[in-house]
């Protein structure tokens, strides 16, 4: 992690005002990340017993985490897919990685007690938490002295925050270089549907297989223990692609990769499949709007009927 000073005094400050104090972490303030075209979701940590400290949750996949939490749903994999985010805690000593002492250390810095040693970490969709990155605490600078604000605002006003009456929450915008108050409202926009990522020549190739009277249930997810390809680099959670055939439960594909272009990467497995069983299947199940989305394009232009579903019980057979 690269920071300065400068950082670090902007991190005490806002740990000097102690706002979980008097702001639930239920609560919410949006914040605009310059140059962007984002906002972020920030929320006050601490008044219900978690460590102190500021949760800032990133863009759209960012808030669709923040509303899972809400709704009870953050089991492992919704963590591993939208958890997009950047968290500032402050814990004790003993909790602190090397790499936190180190930085800490080569600036010099004097820090004492319980719960007063900060700890930045990076949340990002397939990935393992890590340190921040350069631009990382560029964009947590910035936005942390806009929670410093909404925060001296609250202790003085505690309906600045609004709290969501009406769906609106309060919201902090640059315009012209300088920052105002506003109000918006927090709203997950739909994904939209991934364009064909494959070939001409692999479409055409596609076309020619006959196709069987078959269904076949096809499966994403992420394995819950991350790898880490080389010292220093941050881990990922490979992503699991899995083929099964619905009579019988048989598996007929299997994929391992690291996520970086979701929709490509799916579309390309899904082509592979195909290929491999030298025919197309009447049918394609899935259990994720997010796969569906992704590979929807592509099944309806060979002719394939995506069959979106609950569950995926061959799936869960093979995966015991």
């Amino acid at each position: 992690m690269i920071c300065g000073k400068s950082f670090f005094e902007l991190t005490m400050a806002y740990r000097k005002l102690q706002p979980w104090k008097w702001i639930h972490s239920n609560e919410m303030f949006i914040v605009e990340i310059p140059g962007t075209g984002e906002v972020a979701y920030c929320s006050v940590l601490g008044m219900n017993g978690q460590h102190f400290g500021l949760g800032v949750h990133l863009g759209n996949d960012g808030l669709a985490y923040k509303m899972a939490v809400r709704d009870g749903r953050d089991d492992i994999q919704t963590v591993i897919e939208y958890e997009r985010s950047l968290l500032l805690t402050f814990q004790d000593r003993n909790e602190l990685k090397t790499e936190d002492l180190r930085w800490i250390k080569k600036l010099g810095l004097r820090i004492r007690g319980r719960q007063e040693w900060p700890i930045f970490r990076s949340m990002s969709p397939g990935y393992f938490p890590w340190h921040f990155s350069r631009k990382e605490v560029q964009t947590f600078c910035e936005i942390l002295k806009q929670a410093i604000h909404v925060v001296e605002e609250t202790e003085k006003d505690d309906a600045y925050l609004l709290e969501g009456y009406d769906g609106r929450w309060r919201v902090r915008l640059l315009e012209s270089g300088q920052w105002i108050d506003g109000v918006m409202n927090a709203v997950i926009e739909p994904e939209e549907e991934e364009a064909v990522r494959i070939s001409e020549i692999e479409m055409r190739r596609l076309q020619k297989y006959r196709q069987v009277k078959l269904r076949l249930e096809f499966a994403s997810y992420f394995e819950e223990e991350a790898f880490q390809e080389r010292d220093g680099e941050r881990p990922f959670f490979p992503n699991v692609v899995l083929g099964v055939e619905d009579e019988g439960a048989m598996i007929v594909y299997y994929q391992v990769f690291e996520r970086v272009d979701y929709g490509k990467q799916l579309q390309a497995a899904l082509v592979e499949m195909f290929n491999k069983l030298g025919f197309l299947p009447a049918e394609v199940c899935v259990d994720s709007e997010r796969v569906a989305l992704k590979i929807s394009a592509l099944t309806s232009k060979v002719g394939i009927r995506l069959v979106r579903v609950n569950r995926l019980l061959n799936v869960e057979e093979v995966r015991r």
